[in-house]
């Protein structure tokens, strides 16, 4: 690995361990406009993006979840913090379930009251798992005490390595991808009338 891309990587694995996303009481509690929604989403979630790519968070993303009735509709053209709330958990599920199938999970979240709720489930899962993937990470490239050194020394990874463990994560992506679109199938068979 070049020492910048390790660099890079380091400070994603940093992003993954510190990756709490705010409590509830520190979302924003006031209306925002869109541009400083997506402003807002990618400060909080950026880290977690690969760099140099497309943006990863749109205005039209976020329209179009609100058309698919993902998210609710802005009050006027203003988000509050229960839509900033679903559009955290959305960013962060897009790649893992179809629009469908998040309208299946988070359909329980707009019942009143349970925007809270969600979120806090949402946030403890997020915290449980990027904890462990970067710890597996870490492990699986023999990096455990590369963490936080400063200047560390770029440590030799072959290229084997880094294609089993990328391939070892994809399929496990994949797989648990599966299964909750299973466990999501499930509950829309109980309750037919949550399909969209």
């Amino acid at each position: 690995m070049k020492e910048k891309a390790y660099e890079a990587f380091e400070q994603y694995l940093e992003a993954l361990q510190a990756g709490k996303p705010p409590a509830w009481d520190q979302l924003p509690d006031i209306g925002l406009y869109m541009d400083q929604v997506t402003g807002y989403l990618e400060r909080q979630l950026g880290p977690l993006f690969p760099s140099g790519k497309e943006r990863a968070i749109t205005s039209s993303m976020i329209n179009n979840y609100a058309k698919a009735k993902i998210i609710p509709r802005a009050e006027s053209k203003k988000y509050s913090q229960e839509h900033i709330a679903l559009l955290l958990a959305v960013f962060t599920l897009k790649k893992a379930l179809s629009v469908q199938d998040m309208g299946l999970l988070l359909a329980d979240a707009s019942s009143e009251g349970s925007y809270r709720e969600f979120y806090d489930r949402f946030r403890a899962a997020l915290t449980t798992c990027a904890l462990s993937t970067a710890q597996e990470i870490r492990a699986g490239l023999g990096l455990e005490g590369a963490e936080g050194a400063p200047e560390v020394e770029v440590p030799a990874v072959d290229d084997a390595k880094l294609r089993t463990l990328a391939l070892r994560l994809a399929v496990e992506a994949s797989l648990r991808s599966l299964a909750a679109e299973r466990l999501l199938a499930m509950l829309q068979a109980e309750e037919p009338s949550r399909a969209h």
